[in-house]
Order: C-alpha cells, then structure tokens, then sequence
C-alpha cells in the first residue's frame, strides 16, 4: 500500500468513525426530542378534544340536572303537573339538535298520586305512571309511554340511576329510529325527595355533534381522533363502518393494561403495531370524566409512526447529505496535504535510486522543481539530497584525477623497473666475463704458480668492486619500488 493511500486512510478513517459516532448521537438525540415532542403534542391534542367532548356530553347532563331539580321542588310542593313537564321536556328537545330523546320515569303514584287517571292515556301505559317518553319523529316531535323501564338490560336507561341513586351515563347502544338504526346513548339524573329516589329523568344524546368535533381533527396527514366509551366501544371515527365496535385494543390482550390507565384518568401513548393500518402507529388516551356519574370515556388520537417522524427523516437525510459532503471535503483536504508530502517523497525516492545506480546526470525535474526553494522539512531533504549529489559528483572526479595521477606515477616506475632490469643484465654480463676468465685462469695455474697467485689477488679485487655495484643496484631497485608503493597507497 502506498504511503499517500496510508495517509488517506489513516486519517480518513478515524475521521470517518468520530463523525458517524457525532451523527448518530445527534439523530438519537433529535429522535428522542421529536418522539417526546411529538407525543406532547399529540397528548395535548388528545386533551384538547377529551375537553371539548366533555363539554359536548355534559351540556345535556346540564339540561338534564335542571329538569330534575325542576321536578323535585314540584314534586315536594305538591304542585307537579304532566302537561308541564311534557312542554319542559319538549322544549329540551326543542333547544338541543343533539338529543334525540327527553323522558321521565317515575315511580306509581309518586308524581301527583294520579296514575288511575291517566290509564292508557296518550303517553301513559297501563299502569296510568308519569313515563312520558318525547323523541324526534321525521321534522317534529311525538311522545310515548317508555318501554321495558322494568326490565333488566332493556330498562337500564332507568334502572341504574334509579338503584343508585346517582346520574348515569349509560354505554352506547343502536336504537331503532324508524327507517334506520342510530346510535345513541342516555344520561339519566335521579329525582330524590327526601332522601328517596322516586323517579328519573334523562335524555337520549345522539353522536352527530361528537362525529363533526372529531372530524374536525387534522393530525400530520392521515392521523385522526375518535371517542371511545368506558368499555371501549366506538363512539365517533373517520371511518363510520367502525363506529359501534369494539375498539381494536381493547380485543387484543392490552385492553385491561389500557382500561386500567383510562380509570385511573391517566394521560398516556403508545406505540404500537395496527393491525388495521398494517404499520406502527402512536395512540394517545385522555380520559374524559362525565359529570358526576363516575363514568370515564377517553379521547384517543391515532397518527402513523412515519408521518410522526417524516421531519426527523428528512432532518436525517440532510444530516447524512451533509456528513457525505463533509467526509468528502476532508477526504480531498487530506488527499491535498498527503500529495504535498507525498509528492515530493517520491521525487526524492526516485532521485535516490538514480543515484544508487551510479545516474549522476544533472536533471531538467531538478530546475523546474519548486522543493528546494521550500522553507520546510521537504525543502531540506531536497537540498540535502541535491548537496549529496553534488559531493558524490565531487568526489568522484577527484577519484578520477587520482588515478590519473597513480597512472602517471606507474609509467615512472615502469620505466625506473626498465632501466634497472637493464643494470641487472648489465652486472650479469659481467660476473659471466668475470666467471669466464676465472676458468681461463685456472687452467693457466698449471702453467705458472706464480702468475696464478698474482692473478687471484687480481680476481679478488675485481670481484668485490662487481659485488658492490651489484648490491648499489639491488638497493636503488628496492628503493624504487618502494617509492613505488608508497603512490599507490596514496591514491
């Protein structure tokens, strides 16, 4: 791997880490803060319609409570008159689009202790009791006598309020009205005289008012709101094919979980999987408490996970953009200061390498190139290598000059070698002339003693004077070949 791809990445890499790392913990961060933020919002949502359909439930519940004060002081002063409870109970219905029922219920003979009289009168059953029951019919108004108020199940509407004694919300249910089944529901307020319940009076709430408020939700692009009863039950939704159902969490097994949160009057939210939807969702509850009667029902909002974290996807997105841009700016940075040191490490390598091959040429690279005019470390190594150069240059013309020198000295001693070499036949010429003439006299010894002796006295001097010279020359040839060696070791 090359030094500038080392470079590269050693730097790039750990860059690289660190910022994943700061961009992760950023997204996590803007994630947590727009999930809580979010689900704030959607809870605080979900209170603000919880508030505006306990205003819508309990306006009736007001109506409702003033009937029956209104009946009570009648009753009490013995002035009660069903003419006038059946005008009050018919202007009820009169002021109010959202009811579509306003009744009373009483026990025998505890209105006015008349029953007998209105035996199978208009609005009266057999039993003659004050059971007035007044509902729209088509454009107007009708009234009856009620029904099943005796009965368990049917008769509740009644029944509850007036076993307990306190007002009651009963759980939606369909009414037949006419050529269609609405769905409605009773608020029912017992009339205590003296600290015993004789009757009650209540009404029949239709859901349209509760339907428009809820339609009125705009929640991100597909979110919605809907009322859901104590026992979770459908009360207004976007899609009217669920309304009168059970609510989906409340079949699965989270419904105790979440009833539990709704009676404690918790303000909550979920996310959870949608069946339905087929994706995440977020669900917020507020609970809403209807007057007095004990009764909670809840608000809920229903937004997509994706819609509720679309602006953290696109901030995502925008930070991943700008980290790629980012890495990719840092990553030519480093490439650039990499090549600014690189470069020139390479350009010394190679110059180097030329002259590990002996290349000591003068090069164009070495005039063009701006390294030596470098005020930094690169700027040194480049002018060091370039002295180096120049020294070994140098250095190497002096060797050369050197030897041309050595070799001038050799042919000196070359010739010195000649002319000794030929002193040495010379002096060898001579001891063979000397040598001939000792035989020559020898055989001459016969002839004469005396000339013989003479003779070797004469040969003796002769010989050493030869030897002498003979030893001058051995002595000057060991002379010259000495000076000889001493310029070669020089050089």
């Amino acid at each position: 791997m090359k030094l500038k791809t080392k470079n590269v990445l050693m730097i790039l890499l750990p860059v690289s880490l660190i910022s994943s790392l700061i961009v992760s913990m950023i997204i996590y961060d803007v994630y947590q803060s727009q999930k809580r933020n979010s689900t704030l919002l959607i809870q605080a949502i979900a209170k603000d319609y919880a508030n505006s359909m306990k205003l819508e439930l309990e306006k009736p519940l007001f109506s409702v409570r003033g009937i029956a004060d209104v009946l009570e002081d009648l009753v009490s002063e013995g002035a009660a008159d069903r003419d006038v409870i059946n005008a009050v109970l018919a202007n009820t219905l009169k002021d109010n689009d959202n009811l579509f029922a306003a009744w009373a219920c009483f026990e025998p003979n505890a209105f006015d202790g008349k029953d007998e009289q209105y035996v199978g009168k208009k609005g009266h059953d057999s039993t003659g009791r004050f059971v007035p029951y007044w509902h729209r019919d088509g454009e107007g108004l009708d009234f009856e006598a009620l029904k099943g108020y005796t009965v368990e199940g049917e008769g509740d509407y009644y029944l509850q309020a007036f076993k307990s004694g306190e007002e009651t919300v009963v759980e939606p249910y369909y009414y037949d009205a006419g050529e269609s089944q609405v769905l409605m529901s009773t608020i029912a307020v017992p009339i205590i005289i003296n600290g015993k319940t004789v009757g009650v009076v209540g009404v029949d709430i239709l859901f349209d008012r509760l339907q428009e408020v809820g339609d009125g939700i705009k929640l991100y692009k597909t979110g919605y709101g809907r009322l859901i009863s104590s026992e979770g039950l459908v009360v207004t939704h976007p899609d009217k094919s669920t309304i009168g159902e059970p609510a989906g969490e409340f079949v699965t097994g989270d419904a105790e979980k979440v009833f539990k949160k709704i009676k404690q009057k918790e303000v909550f939210t979920e996310n959870v999987y949608s069946k339905v939807h087929n994706k995440k969702v977020l669900k917020s509850f507020a609970p809403i408490s209807i007057g007095d009667t004990g009764t909670i029902w809840s608000f809920s909002t229903v937004v997509p996970q994706e819609e509720v974290f679309a602006e953290l996807y696109s901030i995502m997105l925008r930070i991943a953009i700008i980290s790629i841009i980012g890495l990719g700016i840092i990553a030519a940075v480093i490439y650039k200061v990499s090549s600014d040191i690189v470069n020139p490490i390479t350009y010394i390598t190679d110059r180097l390498k030329e002259i590990a091959n002996y290349d000591f040429t003068y090069s164009e690279k070495e005039n063009k190139s701006n390294l030596f005019s470098r005020k930094d470390e690169i700027g040194q190594i480049s002018n060091a290598t370039l002295t180096m150069k120049n020294n070994i240059v140098h250095l190497i013309r002096e060797i050369n000059e050197n030897t041309e020198n050595v070799a001038a000295t050799s042919e000196e001693l070359t010739a010195i070698c000649q002319q000794t070499a030929l002193a040495s036949e010379n002096i060898a010429n001579t001891v063979g002339e000397i040598a001939k003439g000792s035989s020559q006299q020898a055989k001459d010894t016969e002839e004469s003693a005396l000339s013989v002796e003479e003779m070797g006295n004469l040969i003796e001097e002769q010989s050493q004077e030869h030897i002498k010279d003979l030893n001058k020359a051995l002595i000057e040839i060991n002379h010259r070949k000495e000076e000889g060696f001493d310029i070669m070791k020089t050089y």
